[in-house]
């Protein structure tokens, strides 16, 4: 009974080193994950942030059609060229 207790003994006491190693280990983990937050929120801060503001197309003139106040990807000549004949309903493109 005795070397039963001994081999229990020293089992938990194996247990309790693995336990610690493992907390060790996560508090470790939680440390370097906080370091990355950190470093990643300064790094943030450099990144230029992008103005979203709505552009001035006054002076844009369109490649397409020449008029002033849109860009060729929204030019409403150009749309109508490309969209399907709403004319003809009984005509398929396929």
């Amino acid at each position: 009974m005795h070397i039963e207790h001994a081999k229990m003994t020293d089992t938990i006491n194996i247990l309790a080193m693995e336990r610690k190693a493992l907390r060790h280990q996560h508090a470790k983990k939680d440390y370097l994950i906080a370091r990355l937050r950190v470093r990643i929120a300064s790094l943030e801060q450099l990144i230029p942030i992008p103005n979203h503001a709505p552009r001035d197309k006054s002076t844009v003139t369109c490649y397409e059609c020449g008029v002033v106040g849109h860009y060729s990807n929204e030019c409403p000549k150009k749309l109508a060229k490309t969209a399907p004949n709403a004319a003809a309903p009984g005509k398929s493109r396929f």
